[in-house]
């Protein structure tokens, strides 16, 4: 399940969430985590800004981040936070869904165990998320 919380910083109203929450049952169901629930929040340049200051001792902002939180007992899965600035800034397409879904598939990928900190990594991790964005990438 996805739950989706927005900034009051910001407006969506050009982002399609159901097909977020499609892809988010489509992802947690192939990774057998049917059962789990993710948290989505759009937020702004600002806010992501001190997110990744604050936890990844990063001082800019980004354009999605990922906190898994699952500990066994509670049903959340984690958390992904997009900058909704940053989405619109670097879209592709001219279309801001296009890129809201690429930033949510690696979001949900970094959930369930995947990062991409050294080629090998990525080598590993990239080919998945591509093979969700191509699901995803007409609707």
């Amino acid at each position: 399940m996805l739950l989706i919380n927005v900034s009051e910083k910001i407006k969506i109203d050009d982002v399609n969430v159901d097909i977020l929450e499609e892809i988010a049952e489509k992802i947690l169901s192939d990774f057998d985590k049917k059962d789990l629930e993710v948290n989505l929040y759009f937020c702004s340049d600002e806010e992501i800004h001190i997110l990744n200051r604050d936890y990844r001792e990063k001082d800019y902002p980004t354009d999605v981040l990922s906190f898994p939180l699952y500990d066994g007992v509670d049903n959340l899965l984690g958390e992904i936070i997009i900058s909704i600035d940053t989405a619109r800034r670097q879209k592709e397409k001219d279309d801001v869904n296009y890129e809201i879904r690429k930033l949510f598939i690696h979001g949900m990928i970094h959930l369930m165990g995947y990062d991409h900190e050294t080629d090998e990594e990525y080598e590993i991790m990239h080919p998945i998320e591509e093979k969700y964005l191509k699901l995803y990438e007409q609707k």
